[in-house]
């Protein structure tokens, strides 16, 4: 029972607003029931007329004792007449068979609700949410009025409603100036309510006070026992929570879309990486006496902004013993749930690491310059005045999405991650001396926000 209360609820929030309609609702949709937002009420009145005229001559004959008594009451409701008003819905009401419904809840709560007839919405509004999955009350295939002026009228209303926010936000300081006693106007506050009492995460928990006090301060009112029954327990009994992770899982993909070409903060840990010397750099360093040390470890960070992406890294180049710190400025040409390519190109700082294999003097030779004694096994590391430039492409294999923590749109994604590109560094140094242009490749992991 708790399960079905639940449902009720959840569908009657629907059925307050133009979400899930039934046949009736649907064609209040559609181009005959809309009109121009800026035409006044005369020129809608005549033409409501005028068609009001015709359905006299076309109409189905079993209909046409209720199209005529829809003309009366809407005659009434332009007059603002709500003594008639009642009296006609309550004539329409006494016409309803098996196979024709003269008037449909959602008509009479639109109208109540323009004539701010609020004493007849509560009983309305409470037989609404009971009767909404009554299926005994027509035959299917049944008849209504969907095609004359009360129609037009029921539509226009229904599209001047906020269905961004509950009816009682958009009525509420009507209904607290209303000549109306404190317990119905509380009740017309949680009945308004319920289309919104779980439109997110903190909407349960406020509606779920708001009845529980109205059932404790007036446990005597008539629809108490229903309200108890059937929307009590399915707020107290829900996870809101539960409901948030649930929601959070359904949208992921959506959410995940909605994320490409846009940005973010990313890191990577390259560990591998190679390359070769393209052109250049012959006799780069002393082979006799020195061994190039291999970092495997290589790491950088990058921020990206729309497709815009700046990196800054401590990469390989090419060439083992050289490694360099790159700024580079990159552009996301491909992005999608698994793969991201971004080329770049920027600038590149070069310094070199090797150790000593044998006891040298630097400076014993002329084109080395003067220098001291360096032991065995001694490391020595050179940075160059000069920088160089830097040109290539990442691409990164996104093989899991997730969300941030708790976030509901804030993503964590975790990837293979590649390098590839081309250097031309001029190495100008007392260890080592070159030009030329390199090949360089990195591979490794990556973990991305966005």
């Amino acid at each position: 029972m708790e399960k079905l209360a639940l449902i009720l609820v959840l569908a009657l929030g629907a059925l307050g607003f133009a979400g899930e309609f039934d046949d009736f609702e649907k064609s209040l949709m559609t181009p005959q029931a809309s009109n121009d937002g800026s035409s006044n009420n005369e020129s809608s009145d005549n033409s409501t007329e005028a068609f009001e005229q015709s359905l006299m001559t076309t109409g189905d004959s079993e209909m046409e004792p209720v199209y005529k008594l829809r003309e009366t009451l809407l005659e009434n409701i332009k007059k603002r007449d709500t003594a008639q008003v009642s009296k006609n819905i309550s004539e329409l009401e006494s016409m309803q068979t098996k196979q024709c419904l003269p008037i449909v809840d959602l008509e009479k709560k639109m109208i109540y609700l323009d004539l701010k007839m609020y004493r007849r919405l509560i009983p309305h509004m409470v037989h609404e949410y009971r009767a909404a999955y009554d299926t005994l009350e027509v035959d299917p295939g049944y008849k209504f009025p969907d095609d004359d002026g009360l129609h037009i009228y029921i539509a226009q209303r229904l599209q001047e409603l906020d269905t961004s926010r509950t009816l009682y936000a958009q009525y509420s300081q009507s209904v607290e100036k209303a000549w109306l006693t404190e317990e119905e106007k509380r009740e017309l506050e949680v009945l308004m309510q319920l289309d919104g009492a779980y439109k997110d995460e903190k909407a349960p928990e406020n509606m779920l006070q708001l009845v529980k006090n109205f059932v404790d301060k007036y446990p005597n009112n008539p629809d108490v026992p229903w309200i108890k029954k059937s929307v009590l327990p399915p707020l107290e009994h829900m996870n809101v929570w539960d409901m948030y992770f649930e929601d959070r899982a359904k949208n992921k993909d959506k959410v995940i879309e909605s994320k490409y070409y846009t940005g973010g903060f990313g890191f990577n840990l390259y560990l591998l990486g190679g390359g070769t010397v393209i052109s250049g750099y012959d006799d780069l360093y002393r082979k006799d006496v020195l061994e190039p040390e291999v970092n495997y470890i290589h790491l950088d960070f990058y921020l990206q902004i729309s497709r815009f992406v700046l990196s800054l890294g401590y990469y390989n180049s090419g060439i083992e013993g050289i490694d360099t710190d790159d700024l580079t400025v990159g552009f996301v040409v491909y992005d999608s749930r698994h793969l991201k390519v971004r080329p770049f190109l920027g600038i590149s700082f070069p310094f070199s690491s090797f150790t000593v294999k044998d006891y040298f003097c630097l400076g014993t030779e002329k084109e080395y310059g003067s220098g001291s004694m360096y032991g065995k096994g001694a490391e020595l590391d050179e940075s160059f005045e000069n920088g160089g430039w830097v040109f290539g492409v990442s691409v990164d294999y996104k093989f899991a999405t997730t969300y941030f923590l708790a976030s509901d749109s804030a993503l964590t994604s975790f990837a293979l991650t590649s390098r590839f590109g081309v250097s031309t560094i001029d190495l100008e140094g007392n260890l080592v001396k070159g030009n030329g242009y390199m090949a360089f490749f990195s591979l490794g992991l990556g973990i991305y926000l966005w």
